[in-house]
């Protein structure tokens, strides 16, 4: 403003500034830039805006338009907005009402607001005082009479300055004037008038004018750009009540209201609404179409919901409706629609909208040859609306083509069927199930007469099948690969059915032989988990057998191999099997819940038990047990005559021999020491493999001496006491009857002997009496060297001699 420049920074200054931090420049009307020296200033709390006092520039008659630039701290300069210097100049004083406007030709300072008193108003000569109210707005000063001013008075205003001056935003005065005629304004033409449209019927609203002088609103049309026709009127006394005008089709309809006085003089005319073609017919179904379990209804025009209306209303005010083919002898059919009618109504779950499109879907889908139609039966929930407002009609049993190519089935586990075996191939059973119309489903049933074809596709690859009489099942492969199978059925209608299956495949288990003999051969099964079966069937594919990469569909599986199941082992009913691979496929559970196992098994066995490793197990100074380890599991029977077992080149009585798994266990008749060496020699005929294979006989077979003699494990003296912990052969231990001599044991501290008074033993613990405590800090070492009664431990083996064994001093 004029004499103040307000500097706003883009972040807080650090410091205050001063006049000189600032370069300011002045252009008159667009003259050439002067420098002005700013003479204060002051900066807000934050330090973001400085404002500075410059000189004002003087007014003049002639406004003058002020630009300020301004730099700081030698920066760019930023120009300010212009503002009008000048004194302000009357232009025009009007009158509505009881509201009298003084225009001036510059904007005025809304802080300097002029007393009521500083006007004076008089009324064919006659003052009138003004209310105290008085507004400034813009370039306007707004006076309020005490009542309205009467067209046919005279009227003359007279402003005398007082306090509060008019004065322009530059603090430029206005001049005082006397006996200044107020002229009547003009009606305020209607600037909000619209027109909406439902179907024909056009509702004009507008806001109504509050000038006392309008009497009357007309409204006029103007039809496919022709001429303004008044159409109707109301009072001003009825403003709250929109215009309604009824239309015909496609003609282009415009709209303008006139106000008028009481005479009839039209004092305003508002806007004219844009022209609008009005649509007068209502929406209608163009197309239908079903595939499956979705509806598409295809409406001349693009559809809305109407107010109060719902996508759930939609779905509950349409119905959709099958009839089945009266001609349908097929069996596959037949069966399908077992328990169904073929005949009904579907329910409609949802509804969607989207343009001229109304989607629906079916809570069941409908059959590929069923005749569909579609009812629309029209409630306030579900109405739909074109977009000029019309209402889609009802319908009824309108034709809905029915595109449904292939109708959808499932595939499904039988669990009160076993299982089979047809041509070196297990099968599981199983059915294609059609999911029919409103949710009933029944097996289809594949029976050749009635299929036209049948196809299997895997990983992309299709396969037909060959449908074979017997039964209306299918037979799934169970040595299929892991994966999703899809079965397409075409009936003799050329009905398609399809179905997606998935399949886990076959873990893997074990199997080995059991038992072989004249009445059968058994094989264990095992689990994945290595647990034993709980198997509900098994089936055997046998050596030589070329299983079929295919499904079976329709007939029977027969048995394979004569074989029967129990739940943890698989026998053969005959003997004299070939020898080769047999595949064992089994199934824990049933139906649906069932997992399938296979194995390989070699019969017979082709190896022959043989000792693999040996070692000493067991041993005490009477005793000792010798294990041998044999590559596979053995029979039960062993006889120990059988078996010689030779010690450093001499005989040692063998008592008994046991069979525990794969290892045969030999009771020796004396312990066996460290160090000694052990053969064993085997022949006979009583120890054999599980499918009867007789053990190899071998001679003078190396044995593992796997006992140890003690080993010093740790030595410490804490005191008067030396302990000895030794690691002895599993079950050894040292006993006081051959703890030996203290006169064995040399204790030296820091150099010095210390004697051993006596030797205790516990355990596997030697302990050490001496004659003086070991003091702590002190340096201690033993010497054991065994005399006529050494150490040894409960088998008989003797203590290692030691020397200067350092001891740990407690």
């Amino acid at each position: 403003m004029n004499g103040s420049l307000t500097v706003t920074f883009s972040s807080a200054l650090s410091t205050a500034p001063t006049v000189s931090d600032f370069t300011v420049t002045q252009s008159v009307n667009g003259g050439t830039a002067t420098a002005v020296t700013p003479t204060a200033v002051t900066m807000n709390s934050g330090m973001t805006v400085a404002t500075l006092t410059l000189p004002s520039v003087a007014a003049t008659s002639a406004s003058q338009s002020v630009v300020y630039g301004v730099s700081y701290d030698g920066g760019t300069s930023v120009q300010s907005a212009a503002f009008t210097v000048g004194i302000p100049e009357l232009q025009t004083t009007t009158y509505s009402g009881n509201t009298i406007t003084l225009t001036y030709n510059q904007p005025l300072n809304t802080n300097s607001v002029p007393a009521a008193t500083d006007f004076t108003l008089l009324q064919n000569g006659t003052a009138i005082p003004l209310l105290s109210y008085v507004q400034i707005t813009g370039d306007t000063v707004v006076l309020t009479a005490p009542s309205p001013l009467i067209s046919s008075d005279t009227y003359l205003l007279s402003y005398t300055p007082g306090t509060n001056p008019v004065e322009t935003t530059s603090d430029s005065p206005a001049a005082s004037f006397t006996l200044q005629s107020l002229t009547e304004a003009a009606v305020t033409p209607i600037t909000d008038l619209a027109a909406s449209f439902t179907g024909g019927t056009a509702t004009v609203t507008f806001t109504p004018s509050l000038d006392s002088r309008v009497s009357t609103y007309v409204l006029q049309v103007s039809i496919n750009g022709g001429p303004w026709v008044t159409a109707s009127s109301q009072t001003s006394s009825q403003t709250s009540s929109p215009f309604t005008y009824q239309a015909s089709n496609g003609q282009s309809i415009s709209f303008q209201v006139l106000e008028e006085g009481t005479s009839g003089t039209v004092l305003a005319t508002s806007n004219a609404t844009t022209p609008v073609t009005v649509n007068t017919i209502a929406p209608t179904l163009t197309s239908a179409t079903v595939n499956g379990s979705t509806v598409t209804l295809q409406f001349s025009q693009s559809l809305s919901l109407a107010s109060g209306a719902s996508l759930s209303g939609v779905a509950s005010d349409i119905t959709v409706a099958y009839a089945a083919p009266s001609s349908i002898t097929s069996a596959i059919l037949t069966s399908a629609y077992s328990g169904m009618s073929t005949t009904g109504s579907l329910t409609v779950s949802s509804a969607t909208v989207s343009g001229d499109e109304v989607v629906l879907t079916l809570a069941s889908p409908v059959w590929s040859l069923d005749t569909v139609t579609a009812t629309y039966s029209a409630t306030s929930s579900g109405t739909l609306l074109d977009a000029a407002g019309n209402s889609l009609a009802s319908f009824s049993a309108q034709s809905v083509a029915n595109a449904t190519s292939v109708n959808t089935a499932t595939v499904s586990a039988l669990s009160s069927v076993s299982a089979g075996q047809h041509d070196g191939v297990i099968y599981a059973p199983y059915e294609l199930t059609l999911a029919g119309e409103n949710g009933v489903s029944s097996q289809i049933q594949l029976v050749p007469s009635d299929i036209a074809s049948i196809s299997e596709t895997y990983n992309g690859t299709t396969t037909n099948l060959t449908p074979v009489s017997g039964d209306p099942d299918l037979w799934f492969n169970v040595m299929h690969s892991p994966g999703t199978y899809t079965f397409k059925v075409v009936d003799e209608f050329g009905a398609a059915y399809q179905a997606t299956f998935d399949w886990a495949g076959v873990q893997s288990g074990t199997a080995t032989v059991s038992t072989d003999s004249s009445s059968g051969t058994t094989f264990n099964l095992m689990n994945t988990a290595n647990t034993s079966a709980s198997a509900t069937y098994v089936g055997v594919l046998e050596p030589g057998t070329t299983p079929s990469a295919l499904d079976l569909v329709g007939g029977s599986p027969t048995s394979g191999a004569a074989i029967t199941g129990t739940p943890s082992t698989a026998t053969f009913a005959t003997s004299g099997l070939t020898s080769g691979t047999y595949t064992m496929v089994w199934e824990q559970g049933s139906g649906s819940s069932a997992t399938w196992y296979n194995a390989t098994v070699n019969y017979p066995n082709a190896t022959v038990p043989t000792v693999s490793s040996t070692s000493i197990s067991s041993d005490t100074s009477a005793s000792a047990t010798l294990a041998l380890t044999y590559n596979e599991s053995l029979a039960s029977t062993v006889t120990s005559s059988d078996f010689t077992v030779d010690v450093n080149g001499s005989a040692v009585s063998v008592s008994s021999a046991a069979v525990s798994g794969n290892t045969v266990d030999l009771t020796l008749g004396s312990g066996i020491l460290a160090g000694q060496t052990l053969t064993v020699t085997y022949s006979g005929t009583d120890l054999q493999a599980l499918n009867g294979e007789t053990a190899a006989d071998f001679s003078n077979q190396s044995v593992t001496n796997t006992v140890t003699a003690p080993t010093l494990a740790a030595a410490y003296v804490n005191s008067s006491t030396v302990s000895l912990q030794y690691s002895l052969f599993s079950g050894a231990s040292f006993s006081s009857a051959t703890s030996g001599d203290a006169s064995d044991f040399t204790v030296t501290v820091n150099g010095a002997p210390d004697a051993v008074s006596s030797v205790s033993v516990s355990g596997t613990v030697i302990n050490l009496g001496l004659t003086a405590a070991v003091p702590s800090g002190a340096t201690a070492v033993v010497t054991y060297k065994g005399g006529t009664t050494p150490v040894e431990d409960s088998i008989g083996n003797p203590l290692p001699s030691m020397t200067n064994q350092p001891l740990i001093v407690e």
